[in-house]
């Protein structure tokens, strides 16, 4: 959410309460990461929401999303990165070896590596003489992270 005088206010995590005291003196609160949505409401001078919900299109998804990081090495200030702007190692490493994040933030991820292998195929020669006139938008992002459509999918 964003308060009257332009504040961001972001839970990351469940539980994770954030307050603010707004410029005009009314006090706003977030509250529940991505497990729930938690917040206050002041009438006189109400928040701009900003929520962005698990229907919203992939590209308002991965702009909104953020994962929390200490460097490639683990020796820096954790910082947060969007998923928009994690580089693709980053995204399968989160993958990989963090099974047990939200089940909505792996798919989140995943989706964005769909998207980009898409594009990949998409802008390249061999890529387009593959393609062709194929109309990616009838694959499945299951598919491009299992390897294809499953054979016992036709029986």
């Amino acid at each position: 959410m964003v308060t009257p005088d332009g504040t961001w206010l972001q839970s990351r995590y469940r539980h994770d309460y954030v307050e603010y005291t707004d410029a005009n003196g009314m006090v706003y609160m977030v509250d529940g990461g991505l497990e729930y949505v938690r917040r206050s409401i002041n009438d006189s001078a109400p928040p701009v929401d900003k929520c962005v919900y698990d229907d919203a299109p992939h590209g308002e998804q991965r702009k909104a999303a953020s994962w929390g990081t200490y460097g490639k090495d683990g020796d820096e200030d954790l910082s947060y990165v969007t998923v928009a702007d994690m580089s693709t190692d980053h995204i399968k490493a989160v993958i990989k070896t963090q099974q047990g994040a939200l089940p909505r933030l792996l798919a989140v991820l995943k989706k964005e590596l769909w998207e980009r292998a898409v594009e990949i195929v998409k802008s390249s020669d061999a890529g387009s003489r593959l393609i062709g006139d194929y109309p990616l938008s009838g694959a499945k992002p299951r598919d491009a992270v299992l390897g294809g459509p499953a054979d016992h999918d036709a029986e």
